[in-house]
């Protein structure tokens, strides 16, 4: 994974995948269930399987409480 001052930057199913979404949505899983009342928000864009992937942060995140 390559972040930049803009994010996580990287190309679709090269290495932006499923696999390293969930690595990623679990690591901040992790940090927010650390804190008291955890809360986020997932947003997602026109772009390509944009909307498959936001299903794959709920989906760790919810099993993360």
């Amino acid at each position: 994974m390559t972040f930049g001052t803009d994010g996580w930057r990287g190309i679709i199913a090269d290495d932006f995948t499923y696999e390293s979404v969930r690595i990623a949505t679990q690591g901040i899983a992790q940090y927010l269930t650390s804190r008291p009342n955890p809360s986020a928000i997932i947003g997602y864009d026109t772009r390509f399987a944009s909307d498959l992937f936001a299903r794959e942060v709920a989906q760790v995140l919810a099993a993360n409480g």
